[in-house]
């Protein structure tokens, strides 16, 4: 009889727990969501207030693949990447900026700082513009000297902007 008792007890938690993991899975069903791309002409302008250069003290995993001294990622995927040095207050641009959906996008900036300018805080500033006009403009600011890596979010309106008469309402 314990054998059997033991056997019951061992099959019922088994069946329960299996039972738990198929439900808490919950069926397998893709979920699509249509992108949309984002209208009009997206530039992406970069400038920072000092010196940017690869971090040396950065783990490197693989030999084919250099330090960035400036990382730009868009939803996830790289846009830029800049291994060599960049002067102080000299501008970037990238036009057009690719991959651009309608509703919420999200950017994220990496850039260090060179070693001697480690006790001074520093300041990356960033402009998002559409046909030339600014959309976004932020400055993110890095802690005496530390590399800065921020993130924020952009979201584009999923309609134009209605015209009448030649201005815009």
């Amino acid at each position: 009889m314990r054998p059997l008792v033991a056997a019951l007890i061992w099959l019922i938690l088994l069946g329960g727990l299996t039972l738990y993991m198929t439900a808490r899975q919950g069926p397998n069903r893709a979920i699509s969501q249509e992108l949309s791309r984002a209208e009009g002409l997206y530039s992406l302008v970069l400038t920072p207030t000092f010196d940017v250069e690869p971090d040396p003290f950065a783990l490197q995993t693989d030999s084919s693949e250099k330090p960035a001294a400036l990382v730009v990622k868009l939803n996830g995927t790289e846009l830029v990447r800049m291994v060599e040095k960049v002067e102080g207050g000299k501008t970037i641009r990238v036009e057009p900026i690719k991959g651009l959906v309608q509703g919420k996008n999200e950017f994220y900036f990496e850039a260090s700082p060179l070693i001697p300018e480690a006790q001074r805080s520093e300041a990356l500033r960033v402009r998002i513009l559409r046909d030339g006009r600014i959309i976004e403009d932020r400055s993110f600011w890095s802690e005496d000297g530390v590399r800065i890596a921020e993130t924020f979010s952009v979201n584009l309106e999923t309609s134009k902007p209605s015209q009448e008469n030649g201005h815009e309402h």
